[in-house]
């Protein structure tokens, strides 16, 4: 009875231990959500420099939803120095159709079509975005300031970029939560951005579906560039930023 009484306890003592790291999230959640939240003031008001916003929305078969998503944001956004850029595969005509008419209508939408035809994965069409924008940028000889990712069916709030224009002042990348036109994987988006909230910040970034809805990539000094793993496989959503 003292030999099995022993190793029960023993045992015990080792499931303990070894679940010890199971509660360290937890505790850094714990410290994280007792902190103040920290305050930009009055977005409305605050009178901060606007520093040039590029948007960039990579598009695959969304010729449904892109046209309302655009022209709902431009109308609603009260920040004025931001654009647009689209990008769409040679092989979706209709969603080539819908940009270029946005493009035709408003000189902040620009299109980039990538060379390869979709789908590819996210990291790619990225690429050929930064490449066009990249392109403007020389053309016009004015530099974008923070780059922001979005996609086709998201609702972005009318002071949204004025929360990230103030916030890149400390932070290199920031995230807000944001409303879809269509309601897909919208809560767990929310539950995954408390999380993240209260963990240490990296640079992968889920794609499709996913913990994906804002983020904005500030960029001092030094070129950014999308990559994954196999970028130009379908279905790759997973992708991060490096710089160049």
């Amino acid at each position: 009875m003292d030999y099995f009484s022993t190793g029960l306890g023993t045992l015990a003592i080792l499931l303990l231990l070894s679940g010890i790291d199971d509660f360290i999230p937890l505790v850094i959640c714990l410290k994280a959500l007792r902190r103040e939240p920290e305050r930009f003031g009055d977005v409305e008001t605050s009178g901060a420099v606007e520093q040039h916003i590029a948007i960039f929305v990579p598009c695959w078969r969304e010729s449904k939803v892109i046209g309302n998503m655009v022209r709902h944001n431009l109308a609603a956004i009260r920040y004025r120095n931001f654009a647009f850029f689209l990008g769409v595969y040679p092989n979706d005509k209709e969603t080539i159709r819908e940009a270029s008419q946005l493009a035709s209508e408003f000189p902040n939408v620009h299109v980039a079509e990538c060379p390869r035809p979709g789908p590819t994965s996210k990291a790619d069409c990225l690429n050929s975005i930064y490449l066009r924008m990249a392109a403007l940028e020389q053309e016009r000889g004015s530099p974008f300031d923070t780059v922001v990712l979005h996609d086709a069916e998201d609702l972005i709030h009318p002071y949204a970029l004025n929360v990230i224009n103030r916030a890149r002042e400390h932070y290199e990348m920031v995230q807000v939560p944001v409303l879809p036109l269509e309601d897909r994987a919208f809560r767990d988006h929310s539950r995954r951005l408390l999380r993240r909230v209260c963990r240490v910040p990296d640079d992968r970034h889920a794609g499709e579906a996913t913990e994906r809805r804002l983020r904005s990539v500030e960029r001092r000094g030094h070129r950014v560039r999308a990559r994954s793993i196999g970028a130009t496989r379908p279905g790759t959503e997973q992708f991060g930023f490096r710089s160049r």
